[in-house]
């Protein structure tokens, strides 16, 4: 018997997901706690608040909600996702990229789609909204917060530096150049949630400039308007569960 999929539209904070409520002939509902060990298994859906409240009952801290996420792991999604990291390798491949540094990264990495981001308990209680029924298979991702920011794409390394937070975008790019050996110039930055900002010019040379902790800022190999692999490897980079 096919699988029947009943989606669930729901926003958190400024981020739209559908949450999957599927029937299996498995458990109702199966999480995943992340570099945990452990699957919650429930006999029956479950709200979202349920299910946080078992996971922290099993030891699971969640230090910095804006980073975490519910991830599908449904065949559906899976394969989805695996489509569309094979074809930005294929991409990569065929423009020579095969040694760059992020080829390897993007090899190394878990990617799934993401259901339910910026997980927040007490805001979860405040709405009906966003505490949806929960049936399927999913892994809960709640990394421990740390001030790290993420540089990748078109460099000669991956980097990953401590958050530079009250400096003039002057003094900012100056230390960035110091430490990456070039500069940056119009990044795409998606912020812990998923959340993805294109950083034009005038976005980028405010004179304060402050990234959340965790966020990954790429660095395109094209012009980033009119490149298909570069939108197809920010879409991949928006399902990554954390950099490894």
């Amino acid at each position: 018997m096919k699988t029947l999929y009943s989606i669930l539209l729901i926003t958190i904070s400024t981020f739209s997901v559908n949450c999957f409520a599927l029937n299996t002939e498995q458990a109702p509902l199966s999480i995943d706690l992340w570099q945990q060990g452990k699957t919650l298994n429930f006999s029956a859906p479950a709200r979202l608040d349920t299910t946080i409240l078992t996971a922290k009952a099993n030891n699971l801290a969640i230090e910095y909600p804006l980073a975490t996420t519910l991830f599908d792991e449904s065949k559906q999604a899976q394969a989805e996702v695996s489509e569309l990291k094979y074809s930005v390798l294929y991409s990569l491949i065929q423009q020579d990229l095969a040694a760059h540094p992020f080829y390897q990264f993007v090899q190394r990495q878990q990617f799934s789609k993401r259901v339910i981001s910026s997980i927040d308990l007490d805001q979860i209680r405040l709405k009906d909204t966003k505490n949806p029924l929960l049936a399927g298979h999913f892994t809960l991702v709640a990394p421990k917060r740390n001030n790290k920011i993420w540089y990748i794409g078109n460099l000669n390394s991956v980097h990953s530096f401590r958050s530079l937070t009250g400096l003039s975008i002057t003094d900012q790019q100056t230390q960035l150049k110091n430490m990456l050996g070039q500069e940056i110039q119009s990044p795409i930055l998606i912020y812990p949630d998923g959340k993805v900002v294109e950083s034009k010019m005038g976005y980028w040379l405010n004179e304060q400039f402050y990234l959340p902790p965790m966020t990954i800022v790429y660095v395109p190999f094209e012009h980033y308007a009119t490149s298909d692999l570069d939108k197809n490897i920010v879409k991949l980079l928006t399902f990554l569960k954390m950099p490894q």
